[in-house]
């Protein structure tokens, strides 16, 4: 079991990630695992990502959603051939899923990020609006060969909308729709929240995905 409390206090406090979290501890074979890791995944926990995509897909191995936040957690701690090995899993069921291939051809093609750490906050420095992790930019020769985003998923869009950050949201959502142009789901909140209006939004949480 996920030791909560060495987990960003914001993250612990999240209703949609605590729902989640709660349903997959009681029902250990529950695919609610996938939101549990996309939330961890979208404030960084790359690791705890890794240990709950484990688990779940003991209980559920041909789960896509499942694999696919796998390999991205596993790519963000620089384990490549791992996640290339997951990648070449998924599309050996789901040859057309547009997300896999994304990631296949970037982990083939793109070469290793380059980290660099962020500047020392000043301490008078007010507190930033979101504990989300700063979005992570594609290296120069993927964005050269057209990849959309790989990280961007619809938990992630949903959570910058929940906590009011408009702009991100959009940009989110459109990487989402520029990488799998068929993702409806993605349109269709992509549509409803350029339609709304800037200052009624985050009044109501996201659905669930």
């Amino acid at each position: 079991m996920m030791n909560l409390g060495t987990l960003h206090p914001d993250l612990v406090n999240n209703t949609l990630f605590l729902q989640y979290y709660q349903r997959w501890q009681s029902q250990q074979q529950s695919v609610a695992f996938v939101g549990v890791a996309d939330l961890l995944f979208a404030y960084g926990c790359f690791q705890e990502a890794i240990r709950v995509c484990e688990e779940g897909l003991r209980h559920n191995p041909h789960l896509v959603s499942g694999r696919l936040i796998l390999a991205r957690a596993l790519e963000a701690t620089q384990c490549y051939d791992a996640a290339k090995r997951v990648v070449e899993e998924i599309l050996e069921r789901a040859p057309n899923n547009a997300e896999a291939k994304t990631l296949h051809t970037y982990l083939g093609r793109a070469p290793l990020p380059v980290v660099v750490p962020l500047p020392a906050t000043p301490a008078v420095a007010p507190a930033p609006r979101s504990a989300i992790q700063p979005e992570r930019a594609a290296p120069a020769a993927a964005v050269e060969q057209g990849f959309s985003n790989p990280w961007a998923t619809l938990t992630m869009a949903r959570l910058y909308a929940q906590q009011g950050l408009r702009a991100e949201a959009l940009k989110t959502y459109e990487a989402i729709v520029q990488r799998e142009p068929d993702n409806q789901m993605a349109r269709q909140e992509l549509q409803q929240l350029r339609v709304q209006a800037p200052a009624t939004y985050g009044s109501e949480a996201p659905r669930a995905h």
